[in-house]
């Protein structure tokens, strides 16, 4: 494991107490996006957490922010304008947006470059007084930018997706569209829809926390309630640094199809090879990429299970995307025949309808049938 990206929770001096909450490492994995923002724009209201990072004296700052290596936000969070909202058909975010004129009025004055240091990332953990005078605002004006991006990032169709698993199976999964990958200066960034995990991971000073307890800066019922909101951003800090490995290690792996969009660029790599690698259970890497999806650099839309196939996955994902994409009904044996010369992968037509079979779609004449 690279530094600052452990997965383990260590249990610290002081701090082995058992998690009270109904909410576990499975919960937080299963959260939806707009979920888990709500979650955080819970625990960061929580006036116990501003104490541990916006505190009086800085020496007593506990926890600070740090930003994933090769990550940004995506520019959709602060390009919400009239070509966005009819390309997307967020119809509730251009109602909301327009709602908050004043606001968005208030974020043109500051600057892009601003708004993305102060109100998207906030690495410097800088108060809101702090925030307004380098920024030239009121209280008022900043309280409002803030809880402008908190409510946008819980809004369920900022990450909602037309994708869906099947167009011809009746087992449709939605998907939740988490990242894009992009490629600047020759390089592969993961730009986050979300600003909390874009944001990176809160970084825990225990040693800290454990002196100003013993000299007495809490009071004892503060210390329960600071046990359980640092068993929250722990469970927290795996979700987001998990979904940053995972999208950190297809980059790496399926880099040539990233670049080309060509399937026979794509490399055998399954959740069980990619759970070795980072040294997880393998059913956390499943259920952290369920049902959610990345743009890859051609700005097509994909699942992320799409980027973990093994030789099987390949030619499923190859006759599914040819059925998405032909119009003609086209018989198992016409399949075997454009995979072989297309794509030079020799199938049986046996295996096609095999395979055809598992994605649950119909057989040609089914089809049709269904016109």
């Amino acid at each position: 494991m690279n530094e600052g990206m452990e997965l383990k929770i260590k249990p610290q001096t002081g701090l082995k107490y058992k998690l009270k909450t109904r909410i576990n490492l499975s919960n937080i994995i299963q959260l939806c996006e707009s979920d888990l923002n709500k979650l955080i724009n819970q625990i960061e209201d929580n006036p116990l957490f501003k104490k541990l990072v916006y505190p009086q004296n800085k020496e007593n700052r506990v926890i600070t922010l740090k930003r994933f290596p090769g990550t940004d936000i995506t520019s959709n969070y602060y390009e919400l304008n009239e070509q966005y909202f009819s390309e997307q058909s967020f119809l509730d975010i251009e109602q909301f947006v327009n709602a908050q004129k004043d606001v968005i009025d208030i974020i043109k004055k500051i600057g892009q470059d601003k708004f993305k240091e102060y109100f998207l990332f906030n690495i410097n953990c800088l108060s809101k007084e702090e925030v307004a005078s380098n920024c030239g605002l009121s209280l008022d004006e900043v309280t409002k930018i803030i809880n402008f991006v908190n409510n946008l990032a819980i809004r369920n169709e900022f990450y909602e997706s037309s994708l869906k698993f099947n167009k011809h199976s009746t087992n449709v999964i939605s998907y939740n569209r988490i990242a894009s990958i992009e490629i600047e200066n020759n390089s592969f960034v993961i730009n986050f829809y979300s600003p909390n995990i874009a944001k990176g991971k809160y970084i825990i000073d225990y040693d800290k926390l454990e002196k100003l307890k013993q000299i007495g800066i809490y009071s004892s019922s503060e210390i329960n309630e600071i046990n359980r909101l640092i068993n929250y951003l722990e469970l927290i800090n795996i979700r987001k640094s998990l979904i940053y490995q995972i999208l950190s290690k297809i980059t790496e792996i399926q880099s040539n199809y990233l670049l080309s969009n060509d399937i026979n660029d794509l490399v055998p790599f399954t959740q069980s090879d990619l759970a070795r690698t980072l040294k997880v259970n393998p059913s956390l890497i499943s259920r952290t990429i369920y049902a959610r999806s990345i743009l890859i650099p051609n700005k097509t839309e994909k699942p992320i299970e799409y980027f973990l196939p093994n030789n099987k996955k390949i030619v499923k994902n190859l006759v599914n995307e040819i059925l998405f994409s032909e119009t003609d009904n086209l018989t198992d044996e016409q399949l075997r025949i454009i995979i072989k010369e297309k794509y030079n992968k020799e199938v049986s037509r046996r295996t096609i309808t095999q395979y055809r079979n598992e994605l649950k779609i119909p057989s040609s004449f089914k089809r049709e049938r269904s016109k």
